[in-house]
């Protein structure tokens, strides 16, 4: 059986700057220091997300991907599940129910707590499409039709850099939040929430890799 799969992609912004590798990075209020990411959504090229993904979050368009740096796999256990396609989210399991307000996008993590028929009743937070923090509630209930459900994801990790310059620090109203970005060193390694951290683990060594010039693989940025 064909495995129904959410895919997402997750930015490494860097430049090389004052001979030093450093790491855009976000500061997202309810989840910490995070990478900029996203889902991709469906027939939607990796590569078209990935740069519409960094534009919506972090406002750059001059920007340039240098390396696709690998993918890895991820399969949900338990109750945890990701919706496969937006829909809205119901006020009882049947078709001709009312919304219960909300609209679940693809990509967002919901927890199952029963089943009726063909709709499963989800706890979730449809209002913070970035992830979870440790410590955030699921607040809000209803049902989806069982066959939005799915727990396969599939992140890709890209490697990009600035065409042009950028500030040291800068704001940005994203989905009702105000997000902090800013560059990092990447010597020593930055901490980031723990999943972005474990993505960051994943790919670091080439990220600080060097040529024989002096000249970060990352690229330059004067």
């Amino acid at each position: 059986m064909k495995l129904r799969t959410v895919d997402k992609v997750t930015a490494f912004i860097t430049r090389w700057q004052n001979e030093k590798p450093e790491l855009l990075v976000l500061h997202h209020p309810l989840a910490g220091r995070q990478l900029p990411a996203g889902t991709v959504e469906i027939n939607e090229p990796l590569e078209k997300a990935l740069l519409r993904e960094v534009a919506e979050e972090t406002g750059l368009v001059d920007i340039e991907i240098i390396t696709y740096l690998g993918s890895g796999d991820s399969f949900l256990t338990g109750n945890d599940h990701v919706i496969l396609v937006t829909t809205k989210l119901f006020s009882s399991p049947s078709y001709d129910a009312s919304s219960a307000g909300y609209i679940l996008e693809r990509g967002l993590p919901v927890r199952v707590t029963n089943k009726i028929g063909k709709f499963s009743a989800v706890l979730c937070d449809p209002l913070d499409p970035y992830e979870q923090s440790p410590t955030r509630q699921q607040n809000v209930s209803g049902y989806v039709r069982s066959s939005v459900l799915g727990k396969h994801i599939r992140r890709h990790l890209f490697q990009l850099k600035p065409t042009t310059w950028t500030p040291e620090k800068w704001q940005k109203q994203v989905d009702g939040h105000l997000m902090e970005f800013c560059w990092r060193s990447l010597d020593p390694q930055p901490i980031l929430h723990p999943d972005h951290s474990d993505w960051l683990d994943s790919i670091y060594e080439m990220l600080i890799t060097v040529d024989s010039l002096g000249e970060s693989k990352i690229g330059y940025c004067e």
